[in-house]
């Protein structure tokens, strides 16, 4: 009970401080006024962030559900801070109101010391006069340092420190590997590299849908690191909810035949309906045996019960058939 209480407390807050504070729309047409080019819009806007958007460090190690909605644009504006997904959430929403295209992009980042961290990271990409560039405000927030180090930054610059989950956002023409990014001795020569055309990559991605941009990316991320535990998790999730639709219709057509309305061809329809949700469920099943091969074991608990949810709905997935059979036979 306490539980929710400070949830509703939490919320109350937020609703308050929204009504009185300035909207995204507003600040960002605030930020932009005066700007002529993309360029010093993008800049400005990159200013604002990080001279005025504090990183909380209380919940720098968010999970979700539990900090995602402190971390919308909407309550960063309000709150003054973000973790690294508010700053670049509020920068791609920023650069969106005034007509640019920016995306977020999550990966693995380097510490000081050299060392990959497992937790993870968020920066943007930004067009500008047709070119894809790299910025991270959260790090130049978090330092304060001037000039910008993360603005604009080269890709071979900012590959040292940075490693996105998706090849294509490395802005390399010869990605590198998680591998090499951990331990430079590991960098294949460059000269037997294959090359990568990350530009028109990028731009066939982007004629996709939502679902089928998700798709492409993780399998592209999972050709290019077949043990990235973001793609496996990512790919069963995409692989369950094709299923799950799948399975919907299928209901639906059922539903109908147990009320004697059956149609020529229901049986052929139910049975490559089952069969589609039963392949989905089996390659959901196969990301996910490998995600919790590969995750540690207090990582991607959801992963286990997927997988038992799984194995119980393939069973009754195999009586359904047997059941069908049967009532076509009548």
């Amino acid at each position: 009970m306490k539980k929710y209480l400070i949830s509703l407390v939490f919320l109350f807050f937020l609703l308050k401080n929204t009504l009185f504070a300035q909207s995204v729309a507003d600040i960002t047409q605030q930020i932009a006024e005066g700007k002529t080019t993309d360029s010093a819009k993008v800049e400005a806007i990159y200013d604002w962030l990080t001279q005025n958007i504090r990183y909380d460090h209380k919940h720098r190690y968010r999970l979700e559900g539990d900090t995602t909605l402190r971390q919308e644009p909407y309550n960063v504006v309000v709150l003054k801070k973000a973790v690294c997904i508010g700053y670049a959430k509020t920068f791609r929403e920023m650069c969106r109101l005034v007509g640019i295209e920016a995306f977020v992009v999550e990966g693995f980042p380097k510490n000081a010391d050299g060392k990959v961290e497992r937790q993870g990271h968020a920066w943007n990409v930004v067009k500008l006069n047709n070119n894809w560039h790299l910025v991270d405000a959260t790090w130049d927030a978090e330092t304060g340092i001037s000039p910008k180090k993360y603005f604009l930054t080269d890709p071979s610059v900012f590959s040292q420190n940075h490693l996105p989950h998706d090849p294509m956002w490395q802005l390399l023409t010869q990605p590198i590997s998680l591998d090499c990014f951990a331990n430079a001795s590991k960098c294949p020569i460059s000269e037997s590299a294959i090359d990568f055309n990350y530009a028109d990559t990028i731009r066939l991605w982007q004629n996709l849908d939502s679902t089928q941009r998700l798709y492409n990316q993780y399998v592209r991320i999972q050709n290019f690191h077949p043990q990235d535990l973001w793609a496996m998790r990512g790919l069963g999730e995409y692989y369950n909810q094709q299923a799950f639709v799948a399975l919907a219709e299928y209901t639906k057509i059922r539903e109908a035949i147990t009320n004697k309305k059956r149609l020529p061809n229901d049986k052929e329809t139910l049975s490559k309906l089952l069969e589609t949700t039963t392949q989905n469920l089996k390659a959901a099943q196969s990301q996910y045996e490998k995600l919790v091969s590969y995750a540690k074991k207090s990582e991607y608990n959801d992963a286990h019960l997927n997988l038992e949810l799984i194995a119980e709905m393939l069973d009754n997935l195999s009586k359904e058939k047997a059941f069908i059979e049967q009532f076509f036979k009548k």
